[in-house]
């Protein structure tokens, strides 16, 4: 894993310094913008959603321009067919951008941390407005919350009070990425991010996720899936999130699974998590299955789903944005609560009567779902009331979005410019 990250932090004032330096040359434009998503691998998530619909809305916004950061040729290739101006991650280009951008905006990991790679080289973001949207509301909890930190030991204490402590941060955060701003669906995910990431509240500007807008101009690939998802009635998408030690047995190993969606003509259409260890692949189901790659953008197709199904990933909370039903498969649930990243939502009140820990369990719900129409509108009114508790500011439209971020980003700016 290496050391990388701890030495930035250490040398995080010299970088800093360093660019302060820089930018006393090359100014920074707060109508020029940079995007980065996913350690600079994807281009997905909230990231790539607002970068597309501004893409097709400078004018609107007073943009000059709007540079994008991989460090995957194919994305790179794919978005210079688009017209777009994408640079590799570590060319001298992108290096400029970063140092030139106003405004630098994030899905993920803002600069090195722990083995991850930055979304963008967010050590060079200096005195740049700094956005991280984030991606998802969190279900499970994160090494650095809760249960975790008592369990982590006196050196996991002293990581936490660190992490939590404003002049450490202030001092020794690469880029300072601890003025960052981040969005949020409401004030229940405020709260939640909040701890999860150890972020003062007030950094949190609820204007809604851009992921959770209906896109107008998908990549060819996902407007294929989308067509073959449309061909459909019963559409069971399978998002399960990553496991730190393992991933546990798939349900379509089971026969009985298998059985169902063939003789009740679903589609499993399955994406597993891009940190997952382990992708399965199982062979037999035909026409039945559709398998797509780790870095696919789900958020383009939720809105072609029948049903979700999944075990602890904040993809629920997508689905609710979108009106869909959610199902839960969590056979290693005991272990998940004591054992890996455990839980900063009531997870068992979330489930209860949606859940299921094996696949006897598992058949029994689907079944229910798509025979019974009394169930199946129970689940709609549970996702309706999960979208009213925990997105309440999530908009319609990107415009609505876009006013919210633009008023209070503007108004802390005119503060902080005092």
């Amino acid at each position: 894993m290496g050391y990388g990250h701890i030495a930035l932090r250490i040398f995080a004032p010299v970088v800093n310094l360093f660019t302060g330096a820089v930018n006393l040359v090359i100014r920074r434009d707060r109508k020029v913008l940079l995007f980065g998503s996913w350690m600079g691998d994807r281009y997905a998530d909230n990231s790539r959603f607002l970068y597309q619909y501004l893409q097709e809305n400078k004018e609107l916004y007073d943009i000059d321009k709007l540079v994008w950061v991989t460090r995957s040729d194919e994305i790179y290739d794919e978005l210079k067919g688009r017209g777009c101006e994408v640079y590799m991650m570590n060319s001298l280009k992108s290096l400029y951008y970063h140092f030139k951008a106003g405004v630098h905006v994030v899905c993920n990991m803002s600069h090195p941390v722990k083995g991850y790679k930055g979304d963008i080289m967010g050590q060079f973001s200096g005195k740049a407005v700094k956005i991280n949207m984030w991606h998802g509301i969190p279900l499970k909890a994160g090494k650095s919350t809760g249960e975790n930190v008592k369990k982590s030991g006196i050196k996991g204490r002293i990581k936490h009070f660190l992490r939590n402590n404003r002049l450490f941060n202030a001092l020794f955060t690469p880029g300072h990425w601890d003025k960052a701003y981040y969005f949020s669906t409401g004030r229940e995910c405020t709260r939640l991010l909040s701890m999860f990431c150890g972020v003062p509240e007030e950094q949190f500007i609820e204007c809604g996720y851009p992921r959770d807008i209906e896109l107008s101009n998908p990549l060819d690939g996902e407007r294929a899936v989308t067509e073959k998802l449309k061909e459909h009635d019963r559409v069971i998408l399978y998002v399960p999130t990553f496991r730190e030690g393992g991933e546990v047995p798939h349900p379509l190993s089971d026969a009985s699974v298998r059985e169902f969606i063939e003789k009740n003509g679903c589609l499993w259409v399955e994406k597993p998590h891009s940190a997952a260890k382990d992708a399965v692949k199982l062979e037999g189901l035909g026409e039945h299955v559709l398998y797509l790659d780790g870095s696919f953008d789900i958020n383009t197709v939720l809105p072609y789903i029948s049903v979700l199904l999944t075990d602890y990933s904040s993809v629920c909370f997508d689905a609710f944005a979108y009106d869909k039903p959610v199902l839960y498969y969590a056979p290693d649930y005991k272990h998940y609560a004591t054992k890996e990243r455990g839980f900063i939502t009531d997870y068992k009140g979330m489930v209860r009567g949606y859940g299921a820990r094996d696949t006897e369990g598992l058949v029994a719900k689907l079944a229910r779902f798509f025979d019974e129409e009394s169930y199946r509108k129970l689940a709609v009114s549970k996702a309706a009331r999960e979208k009213k508790r925990t997105m309440e500011a999530q908009p319609d439209n990107f415009e609505e979005l876009m006013d919210k971020l633009n008023e209070r980003v503007m108004i802390a700016e005119r503060k902080a410019s005092r």
